[in-house]
């Protein structure tokens, strides 16, 4: 069962509220004396999460539970860190050591045999909660049935992922449902813009995505990616008569885009400070689901600064 993207739901008492856990979706099933984990596409996983194989003594057979594992990094969980785990079928003791997975749990579909999956997602965490001790290896999301707001805000001060609502009388359902609802904190941080991409159709001839990047502390600049939702006629009327152009990069890693794009970029002097909202930044990688709010007269280039 997946979320719907969607608005915080009305405080009426219907909806349940948790953090949304920025990692990978886990299926663990439990069964014939087994334990097989699954990716959301259906990848055997079971070899990567050593430290997960317990469960298979820990709950009883004929269960299937599901979950988001998470490597944290100082108490937030870190995707990007995750990255050295899911791609390694057999870590090392080192790896294990040193990016340990947590697998955070927060329904189930069967239990000791039986398919409980149209029972009430109220029922169904009651039996979750009951069903799991806490280990050092995996714990139960924690759940709020108060305002989805508070819980919303707490996710935004914490630079986590978002928050999922989720009806309390709703079955578990294949595929994506309006049941849950999902709902992303989109950071906002200010980058200096350092080149422009040609956009397609109606927008050949002027500026279809904007290359962007921050500060890195020694006068100089490092890319972030290109951002081009957001954009309107008005910020590229602008930006077409502030731009100074450059024969070369203001950045010290253009191959950032260049390796990205076939598209020619048009270099900028970096003078142009523009707020920019996303979903995800790592810095060895662009940015994801990026945003244009706008141009900030007020904001200095060599102010602007890595946020993820």
């Amino acid at each position: 069962m997946k979320a719907a993207i969607d608005v915080l739901p009305p405080d009426d008492g219907t909806w349940a509220t948790e953090l949304k856990w920025d990692g990978m979706r886990v299926m663990a099933h439990v069964g014939d004396g087994r334990l097989i984990l699954r990716s959301a596409s259906g990848r055997d996983t079971t070899g990567a999460f050593p430290e997960l194989h317990p469960l298979l003594d820990a709950v009883p057979d004929g269960t299937v539970l599901d979950g988001e594992a998470v490597v944290m990094v100082e108490g937030t969980p870190s995707f990007r860190a995750l990255q050295h785990r899911i791609h390694v079928d057999k870590p090392s003791p080192n790896l294990l050591a040193s990016h340990p997975v947590q697998l955070v749990l927060f329904d189930v579909l069967w239990f000791d045999g039986n398919n409980i999956m149209s029972v009430p997602f109220s029922a169904r965490r009651s039996a979750l909660e009951e069903a799991i001790d806490g280990a050092r290896t995996w714990t139960v999301s924690s759940i709020s049935a108060g305002s989805s707001q508070t819980l919303y805000d707490l996710a935004s001060a914490r630079r986590l992922e978002g928050v999922v609502c989720k009806r309390l009388d709703s079955p578990y359902v294949s595929g994506r449902s309006s049941y849950w609802r999902k709902i992303k904190v989109r950071p906002r941080t200010d980058m200096v813009i350092g080149g422009w991409i040609p956009g397609s159709g109606g927008l050949s001839n002027t500026i279809g995505s904007v290359v962007v990047g921050v500060a890195d502390g020694s006068g100089g600049f490092v890319c972030a990616g290109a951002v081009g939702s957001g954009l309107t006629d008005d910020d590229r009327q602008r930006m077409r008569v502030d731009f100074v152009e450059r024969d070369d990069s203001p950045f010290t890693n253009p191959e950032l885009m260049i390796a990205r794009t076939g598209e020619p970029i048009v270099w900028v002097e970096p003078l142009l400070v523009a707020e920019i909202g996303f979903a995800r930044w790592d810095e060895a990688q662009p940015l994801w689901q990026p945003t244009f709010h706008g141009l900030r007269a007020d904001a200095d280039p060599l102010g602007t600064e890595y946020r993820h």
